[in-house]
């Protein structure tokens, strides 16, 4: 209402100041045509008066008002009354000189002339200044990638809303909308392409944003929707459902095709904090909660997810410590013959004892380091000091054991890392035929060109690899086909069904042939039991890694081992066991 009533007063004074401008101008020109027609204009200087002071009076007059027209009004309709009451006074100039010929009149026709030109570079110089307003404007408070409104138009927002000051102060919802594994576009694709696909996608849901909500980028993919109507937990969940679902449809740029998703995050005012930092800070919270546990999801803010994220971010905290500060060990785990009594080499294994943590499973920390892409550093450290541990102690033994480093599909899409494997290699004199590369199926599906090259340069060296965890991911047989994979390691969720009455039971045998038929040996993972020793070797299975062999062992502890079987004292007496044949 006080601003409908602030326009309203506006719009009034204009018009005033308007009707006082232009009469005072009509004045001028009235008394201009009447000392110049009229005879006592002449006899002005016997009362010591100058008729030309006189007249240039009036004309300064005029252009004062004239331009202030143009400058109050700031716009075309100024301008436009400005013009046209010069150009009313410039015609009655021209009816002045008709009727008398005097230097007074051709002056004022020349002031006219001049008045229009003074008039158009103000204006001139005023439109431009308005225009680089805007540009500043748009720049300031709008997305140069897809038109809407920017992070400082958000920010700015809910201050408002959250500030004592506001008229408007009440409930509402913060919204952080993060498009899921978005930097994997701009990597394949490029950034014009990426920059096409972010307008696709603020179009896509602008459509279904609310007429009374605000919608805006923040930063790269992420998106930011500010929900004032007073809506349910439950309704704003459908709300946000009805965007998510909407950007699960494919989008098409340059005849390609990319199917997203996009991970939500919900803080709501005030119970979610009573700052606008406190409501910023959650609504990412609950959106990092939402893309950590499995994307494509929408979450709201609770003390529990922060606590969750807090101890997250200690963790990433700590995890970058943890090479300096010399937390970082590693263990190996023997891979044993099934048809003789010898080990076939060690999996080395990362293992991590924090100082402020104590001992972090490597299901826990190898994760965030691949989010972090501090796997990067810790994979390079593995290589190092494996290679130096089993050069020193291990290869003593027999020079034809295996080292089986697991390899992260972060760090095959490192530039520099076959850079570092070859400085690795040349550093500890390791000699390639010792060395084996597991790798993941995963390799194949987010990098698959990048994992063929890096792969095949391995095989050309030397270098053994290995299909780690075959089964538990995407198991495409034609990658297996095509990069003629040295090992593969079947998983232990499928060795353990062999204990059980499964249909999975059968695939164990099926993938042993599978592997033989293409030129692959087999490992299989987590054997702990004397059944699936049985059956395993019963389907020829090549080797067996697993607890009832060994557990992951320390370096001294692989010195002992190796010491008693050198002796003899050491059989897997289990493998024969079995009359199989």
């Amino acid at each position: 209402m006080g601003d409908k009533m602030d326009k309203l007063l506006k719009k009034i004074e204009e018009k005033i100041v308007m009707i006082l401008l232009v009469t005072v101008y009509f004045f001028t020109l009235i008394l201009l045509v009447f000392l110049s027609s009229h005879p006592m204009f002449s006899q002005l200087t016997a009362y010591n008066l100058n008729p030309i002071v006189i007249n240039g009076i009036i004309t300064q007059l005029q252009l004062l008002i004239l331009v202030f027209l143009v400058l109050y009004f700031n716009n075309k309709k100024g301008y436009s009354i400005a013009l046209l009451l010069n150009a009313i006074n410039f015609i009655l100039m021209l009816f002045s000189l008709f009727k008398r010929n005097s230097d007074g009149v051709i002056a004022g026709i020349v002031t006219a002339l001049g008045i229009f030109l003074i008039l158009t570079v103000i204006n001139n110089c005023l439109v431009e200044g308005e225009r680089r307003k805007k540009q500043l404007y748009q720049l300031a408070y709008f997305d140069s990638v897809t038109g809407i409104t920017n992070r400082n138009v958000i920010i700015h927002k809910v201050r408002k809303l959250t500030s004592n000051l506001s008229k408007n102060k009440g409930k509402f919802a913060l919204v952080f909308l993060d498009i899921d594994n978005f930097t994997a576009v701009n990597d394949t694709a490029g950034h014009l392409v990426g920059d096409l696909l972010l307008k696709k996608i603020a179009e896509r849901i602008k459509e279904k944003i609310h007429k009374e909500d605000l919608f805006g980028r923040t930063d790269g993919d992420e998106f930011a929707i500010i929900i004032q109507r007073d809506l349910s937990k439950e309704e704003i969940l459908e709300y946000l459902n009805e965007i998510r679902r909407e950007l699960t449809d494919v989008f098409f740029i340059e005849d390609k095709e990319f199917l997203l998703t996009a991970s939500f995050g919900v803080a709501l005012y005030p119970e979610d904090g009573p700052t606008a930092s406190d409501i910023l800070k959650h609504a990412d919270i609950s959106m990092q909660h939402a893309k950590k546990n499995g994307k494509n999801s929408i979450s709201f803010f609770s003390n529990d997810i922060k606590e969750k994220l807090l101890t997250r971010m200690k963790l990433e905290n700590e995890l970058k410590k943890a090479i300096s500060n010399k937390e970082l060990y590693l263990v190996y785990q023997p891979q044993y013959y099934s048809y003789k009594n010898e080990i076939r080499g060690f999996e080395v294994l990362l293992r991590w004892n924090s100082k402020e943590l104590g001992p972090i499973s490597p299901s826990v920390f190898i994760p965030i380091a691949e989010e972090n892409n501090s796997i990067i550093e810790i994979g390079h450290w593995v290589l190092n000091e494996a290679m130096r541990q089993f050069k020193n102690n291990i290869l003593k033994y027999n020079d034809n054991f295996k080292l089986s480093i697991n390899i992260s599909p972060v760090q095959l899409t490192d530039n520099m890392f076959i850079s570092k494997v070859e400085r690795a290699l040349k550093e500890n004199d390791f000699n390639p035929k010792n060395l084996e590369f597991e790798i993941t199926e995963s390799v194949f599906i987010s990098s698959e060109k990048c994992a063929e090259r890096v792969i095949n340069y391995f095989k050309n060296l030397g270098i053994t690899i290995a299909l780690d965890d075959f089964g538990t991911g995407y198991s495409a047989l034609s990658f297996l086909q095509y990069n003629h994979m040295n090992i593969l390691k079947i998983d232990k969720a499928f060795v353990d069904k062999i204990l059980i009455t499964d249909p999975n039971k059968s695939l164990v045998e099926l993938i042993i042939s599978m592997a033989h038929k293409l030129g692959m040996e087999v490992v299989a993972e987590g054997v702990e039991e004397k059944k699936q020793v049985e059956y395993l070797m019963k389907h020829n299975c090549d080797y067996f890694q697993g607890y009832l062999f060994a557990r992951p062992l320390a370096i001294d502890s692989v010195l002992d081992l190796l010491n008693d079987m050198h002796r003899g004292r050491q059989d897997i007496k289990y493998l024969y066991e079995y009359n199989l044949e």
